[in-house]
């Protein structure tokens, strides 16, 4: 149920019970309820599904699991987590967390978050991040906070980034590059990955270029296309140079091949012919 935006808070059901699907679907069984952006409701119609309700009141299907829907939380780009999982706006679920510890005597602690969870206790599953990506989670069974480096922003193993724009074009010494330099990042299953954070390099010395940083590296996060972007300015050494995107922990990179020109002479100024008269 909800309640409309009257004084009178008028109580509206926007999803039926189990035994009325034939005329809507229930949103949450286990009384899991979250508010997403924009007001999109989430709940856990089972154990393992998360539906979802946009503001128009359509019910779908929006992830499976093969683990309970716990507390959900969204991050700074818009990706739900919940639990060891993250799950993109596209619906899209990756498990960046082992669902059970190698052994109560050796928890995993320093050793890849594939192999060991980030936390447990299902519905009392705490979960937040920080403004690096980093990923912090509650561990009941271990009675510890545990984190894990990047992990709201890392790339899922198998992704693959290439260039959409901005390769093999050239800029006069010390002039901005007229495209921006764009990857796309896809997962595994080639869905758009949303919020993964992408590091352009460009070379330290020779022809190289500088992003809005001010030096030659730059990180910034895809969209909900997945898209990231950089501009770059050419630096004064003439020449071509290769400039790297790599998504956060994935040996795969996208190039660009710019070229810094020789700037244009400068036009001198010339000023009015004096008038002579006649000698």
């Amino acid at each position: 149920m909800r309640s409309s935006g009257s004084s009178k808070r008028t109580a509206m059901r926007f999803g039926g019970s189990a035994c009325e699907v034939s005329r809507s679907a229930a949103v949450a069984q286990d009384g899991s309820l979250f508010i997403g952006e924009g007001g999109t409701l989430y709940g856990g119609a089972t154990r393992d599904h998360l539906r979802r309700v946009d503001t128009a009141g359509t019910i779908t299907t929006f992830a499976t699991f093969a683990a309970p829907v716990s507390r959900i939380r969204f991050n700074a780009a818009g990706n739900l987590f919940m639990g060891n999982f993250r799950i993109q706006p596209n619906g899209h679920v990756f498990q960046f967390g082992a669902g059970a510890y190698p052994s109560l005597t050796n928890i995993g602690d320093g050793g890849p978050a594939s192999q060991t969870p980030c936390g447990d206790g299902e519905e009392d599953l705490g979960i937040a991040f920080d403004a690096e990506g980093n990923v912090f989670c509650s561990a009941l069974t271990v009675r510890r906070i545990r984190a894990i480096r990047f992990g709201a922003v890392i790339a899922e193993p198998g992704s693959t980034v290439a260039s959409s724009d901005g390769t093999a074009q050239a800029a006069p010494a010390r002039q901005t590059f007229s495209q921006s330099l764009t990857v796309t990042v896809r997962s595994p299953e080639g869905t758009l990955e949303n919020g993964i954070r992408v590091d352009f390099v460009a070379p330290e010395t020779g022809p190289s270029c500088t992003f809005p940083s001010r030096g030659t590296t730059y990180s910034t996060l895809t969209d909900i296309n997945g898209r990231a972007s950089a501009s770059c300015a050419a630096n004064s050494q003439i020449g071509s140079c290769v400039v790297t995107a790599t998504p956060l922990a994935l040996s795969q990179s996208a190039h660009f091949v710019l070229t810094n020109t020789a700037s244009p002479p400068r036009r001198r100024a010339v000023g009015p012919v004096p008038f002579r008269g006649p000698v």
